[in-house]
């Protein structure tokens, strides 16, 4: 998809719609680690912590979204986000 291949804010726009869907999350995760070590701001940050989220990495994403909150950036989205990963279980149980 030519979407997919594209950087920047739209990759990121794309990304979240993958991970608001539940979909390709480990790739999503893949590229949102790796694009935070070069590109550190409040969204590389938020995608990042919703990405581990969504792979029910939920420490992790506390910590990476905490990093997101450091800027103090006023937007809902990222509000909704730290209040789900805080109040997301640490264990998750499968059902059986």
């Amino acid at each position: 998809m030519i979407a997919s291949a594209q950087r920047g804010p739209y990759d990121r726009a794309w990304s979240m719609h993958l991970l608001d869907q539940q979909q390709e999350v480990a790739a999503v995760l893949t590229r949102a680690l790796a694009e935070v070590e070069t590109r550190r701001d409040v969204y590389g940050y938020d995608l990042a912590a919703w990405a581990l989220y969504r792979a029910g990495r939920i420490s992790e994403a506390r910590t990476m979204m905490a990093k997101a909150l450091r800027f103090q950036t006023p937007d809902p989205m990222l509000r909704r986000h730290a209040a789900l990963i805080a109040s997301a279980p640490l264990v998750v149980f499968a059902s059986r």
